[in-house]
């Protein structure tokens, strides 16, 4: 279990270290919007203060957090079953990369866009954008809730001060 934490450890500050990057040295300051735009022409006007540069950076540095954060969840999601001995099985897989993959297609979209210097959309990119979504708020969820537990169990096993001479 200590080389799982450990694994989750590293996978948390390597999640954290690409969303630091991406929220200061390469910010899009309208990601969500460019993400739910409903056409290519509203992807442009998201796309244009920032520029096409900036975009094909941050998605860049995205890559990194989508793997980041997979490998974050599945060590959460296996964190999870161990404290409650369960089984790693299949699922988990599915479970910790679904996630990521929508969000590595869409990103092909993005750097497409980026590289063309013209947005490029699609039904597959408004779908999986919105999928992505709609899995995230369940990674988001395990990842909190190891978060929650390991914060817990440190507090837990500081030793007592108040009863010392």
């Amino acid at each position: 279990m200590k080389k799982t934490w450990n694994y989750w450890t590293v996978c948390l500050l390597f999640t954290i270290t690409c969303i630091v990057i991406n929220s200061t040295v390469f910010a899009f300051p309208c990601m969500l919007n460019l993400e739910f735009a409903k056409s290519a022409a509203a992807m442009e006007d998201y796309i244009r203060p920032s520029g096409y540069h900036r975009l094909l950076m941050n998605t860049l540095v995205d890559y990194g957090f989508l793997i980041g954060y997979g490998l974050l969840a599945f060590f959460s999601l296996k964190i999870i079953l161990e404290v409650f001995q369960g089984n790693v099985n299949s699922w988990i897989y599915l479970l910790s990369f679904i996630t990521g993959a929508l969000d590595a297609f869409e990103n092909i979209f993005l750097l497409l866009s980026a590289t063309r210097e013209r947005a490029v959309y699609s039904d597959a990119y408004f779908w999986a954008v919105r999928i992505k979504w709609a899995t995230a708020i369940i990674i988001v969820l395990v990842i909190a809730i190891v978060i929650i537990f390991s914060l817990i169990v440190l507090l837990r096993a500081r030793p007592n001060r108040s009863s010392g001479t």
